[in-house]
């Protein structure tokens, strides 16, 4: 099944873990509103990754003929030194 990551990152942890995501499943990744709709037309599974910051989702308008997913984040990764 072709996926499409797509996701939204305030501080940056969000895309990280997107892209992490999108390598490991060998998916394109893409920052919401930078998409290629193509890739997201041709979809059968859809990830969105995003803050959670005590919102809820009902600014998306989700797919009802494929799978979504949504990928939660809170928190920030913490730098090795």
């Amino acid at each position: 099944m072709e996926t499409v990551v797509l996701y939204t990152s305030h501080y940056g942890a969000t895309k990280q873990y997107a892209t992490a995501l999108a390598a490991a499943l060998g998916a394109p990744c893409f920052a919401l509103g930078t998409e290629d709709a193509q890739a997201v037309r041709s979809a059968g599974r859809i990830v969105y990754g995003g803050g959670l910051y005590a919102v809820s989702y009902t600014h998306l308008t989700l797919p009802t003929n494929r799978e979504v997913e949504i990928l939660e984040v809170a928190g920030s990764l913490k730098k090795e030194k």
